[in-house]
């Protein structure tokens, strides 16, 4: 049996709390809105890696190699966070939500391994997601 991967450092303890972490350095965040997120997660299925969700201002992140969302095309509804940005961070056991008496950052998909999603899956998730035609019937925001 082997051991499974540690934890990057970038991650902080439990016993630490959360902490803000330089973007650019590990990863680069992006960044959309809570509701999109599903959508998001539903075209990558197992390719995701960990994301963050920032319950409180409605955004989750995902994590990617530095500097490799930095030529992609803007798409509405998605942030990039690269170098000169700062990001919060919870420790890997931070998976409830406030209604379950969690804190309003957690992890919506626990950290295992790197920590990182593929870039071009999740530009190509991203892309998909945000640049679909609206269904008949749908309320535009």
């Amino acid at each position: 049996m082997t051991a499974p991967h540690p934890l990057p450092d970038w991650i902080p303890p439990a016993s630490a709390g959360a902490r803000t972490v330089p973007a650019g350095r590990w990863f680069d965040a992006v960044e959309v809105p809570s509701l999109t997120s599903a959508y998001v997660l539903g075209r990558l299925d197992a390719r995701s890696g960990p994301v963050v969700e920032l319950q409180d201002h409605g955004f989750v992140r995902w994590f990617v190699a530095p500097r490799a969302a930095a030529g992609w095309p803007r798409l509405p509804g998605m942030w990039v966070l690269g170098h000169g940005h700062y990001v919060a961070i919870p420790p890997a056991e931070w998976c409830a939500s406030p209604t379950e008496g969690g804190p309003p950052i957690r992890w919506l998909l626990p950290p295992r391994g790197r920590c990182l999603t593929g870039a071009d899956a999740l530009h190509a998730a991203l892309a998909a997601t945000l640049l679909a035609p609206a269904r008949p019937g749908a309320r535009r925001g």
